[in-house]
């Protein structure tokens, strides 16, 4: 019984532990593109992510904005700061080197940019 209960606890953890990435490998900047609605197309932009202020926080400076993010696992939930219907909404996400973030900034509930970049790692 001893065993199956350490054979249980052993595959929970490799299984808990496996998708996670660290604060370091979203740091960094990247080069790509960035595309808005309501916008002049696409741009190409860099986009620098740097620690926050806890281990599980980035700051992403897109657009000349900075998002502030919630590491979720290899997710990054960008925190909601809608206030009164005005404020930043999205998410991104790491793949390998790739860098992908979607957000909206809102103006009175409405939807005034939805962009999207994605870019590589330098």
């Amino acid at each position: 019984m001893k065993r199956l209960l350490f054979a249980v606890a052993v595959v929970l953890t490799a299984f808990s532990c496996g998708d996670d990435c660290p604060q370091s490998d979203f740091t960094g900047d990247y080069l790509g593109d960035r595309v808005c609605t309501l916008g002049t197309g696409s741009t190409g932009e860099t986009v620098t992510v740097s620690a926050g202020s806890v281990e599980d926080e980035l700051s992403i400076a897109i657009g000349g904005e900075n998002l502030s993010t919630e590491i979720k696992g290899c997710d990054l939930k960008v925190d909601d700061t809608v206030v009164l219907g005005n404020g930043f909404r999205g998410d991104a996400s790491l793949a390998g080197d790739v860098l992908s973030v979607d957000y909206q900034v809102k103006l009175l509930t409405v939807d005034i940019f939805d962009c999207q970049f994605s870019g590589t790692k330098q």
